[in-house]
């Protein structure tokens, strides 16, 4: 999931299960409000199922405020 070059956004109420890959890119954003958003990787990597345990990934980026998420590794 990438959040990239976003200005005064929001992004709420999201789940992401068994991610294959890094969960969520955010990149070049000023003013960013991410809410209530749940990544689980709980399962591993059984059954080729999810395996990252990358939750967020923050770069080049101002005024960015995540609240209320859930990280199950």
């Amino acid at each position: 999931f990438s959040a990239h070059k976003l200005t005064d956004s929001t992004i709420t109420g999201i789940t992401i299960k068994n991610p294959p890959v890094q969960v969520v890119s955010i990149n070049g954003c000023d003013g960013l409000t991410i809410t209530d958003m749940t990544i689980d990787a709980s399962d591993g990597d059984k059954d080729e199922q999810g395996h990252n345990t990358d939750g967020f990934d923050i770069g080049s980026s101002n005024n960015v405020i995540i609240d209320g998420a859930k990280v199950y590794n």
